[in-house]
């Protein structure tokens, strides 16, 4: 079983508040009443470690790893030991797409405008359905309650950038938001022997608008998103200098409508439209000659109605239907046509207190897709307090994640890549057989003759924890989880092409237990100092593999003779890109009446096997794990070792609306260039932030030393000049067109 903590926080600022977390249930519930495991991430916690983008944050969360992609394309989020495609990823509660080839890359999106980040660890397909097997990760957008305009400027080595402005106004039944950023970075080389860079030059530009009306019992929001990033990329294909140009545009529209029926009966319905677009072409470096070219469009629409039922002060009924359209369009399909899946579903939760118990929630969801059929989703969770000082939660469900597009229909060939290729299971057979009637194929590293079709995954997990109040200043989460999952759908290389490169595609793994612990304790020294540490034990097992060695079926090639030679159990490891112990290690300091702040985080990994990863590497040898020859990631193989990162900030915000704040993650320049190209090495940051708030009713304003304020008559057009109020005390001041209203 794996230990999961039950509801983190460590940030200082909020020791005597109780957040309001939302994605658990659908419905907000206090933080310390949770039923499931849970991670709470706040506005304050992401300002403190200076992060830009969510995956930054992400990856300094207990519980949560970084691993590489087979696409090349960056890393994704590891949750409770599965692949970063079965945790769903939301913002303001509607799914992101454009998982072109797994991986969802979590840098488009600023922090800016982020009020917080809600991470739920373990099953939630009662809620979410299919890709909610691992969790749920909910981005959620701040809510104007104050005139406010934010600036934000970062900047770092490469030559990156990050310009962020957000404004955002208010009134007594409207609020909105409108946000804008801009990044850009040069990118970095690991291998400066070899043509072109480990991450190619890319920059992005994006915004985000939400517009709030509280009418009574009616309120209406109607939110977007645009997103566009330009790559510039080089690459030694073949010993040919290959340039490459890309383009990513994201846009999004979500229109919600709340009605209250009655005090106790409420109403939502939420619609939702998302585009996703990415396209490139891969041209000789002298003679601009067209190599490969590339694109990948997917739509993505929703219709969806909640009504909320208070039967009582104990009882409460949530429940929704919906009708989802999703569309893909890429010439990685080998076709010309869009490929369609349609899914209807129904799903409820109820929620009731027995005597005993604090809560207790039930959920069930239905979900009938066009492809894979109907699926049931159960799942039963409760918190209670078993003593004075001590909460104790759990939660047991049904999940499953049926095969998406890209593992039935697949057909890519990463030319610019390395010259891998990817092929989906439906393709697979056809496709070989061409290669090898080419005389591409120089050798197979997997028997297909006797897999069948690829089948949905399906999934019984448990999570269960408890919370301690060791005392005011002392809190910690202690968790295990336990998966048991039949027909895992895993990456492996099938064949091996002449020039070295592989041919991977998607198998069901017969049966897969994945199981581990979570620990989190944190103590507050001070009014200012805190400490806060996690541990994770992670194990990820192929069921079958083990009946094979416990039938002594099982053999590995000896490196020198060549022989083979019979295995034991104890030489079998797990499942690749899983570190057994992963920790982390954070001090932060933040006092009232101090202007300064800083943070220290470690963030430690043990040794982990690296599965796929041709293509995601550029120059110098490629990393292999697999050097036994038995398709099984055992002793004998080559392991990445165990690295720490260290993380280091000191802020100042003595001139109170301006903060400036210095920093630099991986202090020790960690790099692993051939196994871990998301590792860059040493970052040297400074991060300035403005911030002008609403002070007395201001409409305009402007930023000077001893700036003269406009103070108009309420009657009449003569204009008086005033000196400006001190707004803050420092040398600065804060010049502010004033109207008396």
């Amino acid at each position: 079983m794996a230990l999961s903590g039950y509801a983190q926080s460590d940030t200082l600022l909020e020791k005597e508040i109780d957040p309001i977390f939302i994605t658990a249930h659908r419905d907000g519930r206090k933080l310390s009443s949770l039923s499931t495991s849970a991670v709470f991430v706040s506005q304050n916690q992401i300002n403190m470690i200076g992060a830009n983008r969510v995956q930054q944050v992400l990856s300094e969360q207990n519980g949560i790893q970084i691993v590489p992609q087979v696409n090349g394309l960056g890393s994704g989020i590891q949750l409770q030991g599965f692949n970063p495609d079965y945790t769903l990823i939301l913002l303001d509660g509607e799914p992101l797409v454009g998982r072109n080839t797994g991986l969802l890359d979590l840098n488009r999106l600023s922090l800016n405008a982020i009020k917080q980040i809600e991470i739920v660890k373990g099953p939630s397909s009662s809620l979410y359905g299919s890709e909610a097997l691992a969790g749920v990760v909910n981005i959620i957008t701040e809510r104007t309650e104050q005139d406010h305009l934010k600036i934000n400027l970062k900047l770092a080595n490469n030559r990156t950038s990050d310009i962020n402005a957000t404004g955002g106004w208010t009134n007594k039944s409207t609020d909105g938001l409108v946000q804008v950023s801009r990044y850009a970075t040069d990118g970095y080389d690991l291998s400066p022997a070899s043509f072109g860079k480990t991450v190619s030059p890319h920059q992005q530009w994006s915004g985000f608008s939400k517009f709030n009306a509280n009418l009574g019992h009616h309120e209406l929001s109607l939110s977007g998103r645009y997103f566009e990033e330009h790559q510039q990329s080089e690459y030694l294909v073949n010993e040919i200098a290959t340039r490459g140009k890309g383009l990513i545009n994201d846009w999004m529209i979500n229109p919600v409508w709340k009605y209250k029926i009655t005090p106790r009966l409420h109403s939502t319905l939420r619609t939702y439209y998302t585009q996703y677009s990415a396209v490139a072409d891969y041209l000789k470096d002298k003679t601009n000659e067209q190599i490969s070219s590339d694109d990948f469009h997917q739509s993505f629409t929703r219709v969806e109605w909640n009504p909320k039922y208070l039967i009582s002060e104990k009882q409460t009924l949530l429940a929704g239907a919906g009708w989802v359209k999703e569309q893909v369009k890429t010439i990685r399909y080998g076709s010309a046509d869009p490929q369609h899946q349609y899914t209807s579903y129904a799903f409820a939760q109820y929620t009731f207190k027995p005597m005993d118990l604090k809560e207790v929630n039930l959920g069930l969801r239905y979900d009938q897709n066009n492809v894979y059929g109907g699926q049931l989703s159960p799942k039963i969770s409760f918190t209670t307090p078993i003593r004075k000082n001590i909460t104790w939660n759990g939660s047991l469900g049904l999940g499953f994640k049926a095969p998406d597009f890209r593992q039935l229909y697949l057909d890519f060939n990463n030319a610019a890549g390395g010259g891998y290729s990817v092929l989906g299971r439906e393709v697979l057979t056809s496709k070989l057989a061409f290669l090898q009637q080419q005389g591409q194929i120089a050798g197979y590293l997997k028997d297909i003759s006797n897999e069948g079709p690829i089948k949905p995954e399906r999934s019984l997990s448990v999570n269960t924890g408890v919370h301690i109040n060791a005392s005011p200043d002392t809190k910690a989460d202690l968790g295990i989880y336990y998966h048991n999952v039949s027909q895992l759908i895993e990456t492996e290389p099938v064949a091996q092409f002449i020039n070295g490169s592989n041919v991977f595609s998607y198998f069901n793994i017969n049966k897969v237990r994945i199981e581990g612990a979570e620990a989190n304790i944190t103590h507050r020294i001070n009014t200012a100092l805190n400490i806060c540490m996690g541990y994770q034990l992670l194990y990820a097992l192929d069921l079958h593999q083990l009946e094979l060695l416990k039938a002594g079926l099982k053999f590995r090639r000896d490196p020198v003779t060549l022989s083979s030679v019979r295995m034991k159990r104890s030489d079998y490891f797990g499942l690749s890109n899983r570190s057994r112990h992963s920790a982390q290690f954070k001090i932060n300091y933040q006092s009232e009446k101090s202007p300064f702040t800083g943070s220290l985080r470690i963030i430690y990994r043990s040794k982990s096997g690296l599965g796929s990863n041709s293509g995601v590497v550029q120059g110098g040898e490629v990393f292999i794990s697999e050097r036994s020859g038995n398709d099984v990631l055992d002793r004998y193989d080559a392991f990445i070792k165990g690295y720490a990162l260290t993380n280091i900030n000191i802020g100042w915000n003595g001139l109170k609306p301006l903060q400036i704040q210095i920093g630099t993650d991986n202090v020790f320049n960690k790099t692993i260039p051939n196994a871990l190209p998301g590792l860059s090495g040493r970052i040297v940051y400074l991060n300035l932030n403005y911030t002008f708030k609403r002070n007395g009713q201001w409409r305009a304003m402007g930023l000077g030393i001893g700036t003269p304020c406009l103070k108009k008559k309420k009657k009449g057009i003569n204009k008086e000049i005033v000196p400006c109020p001190k707004l803050w005390e420092t040398p600065f001041r804060l010049g502010v067109v004033r109207l008396n209203e």
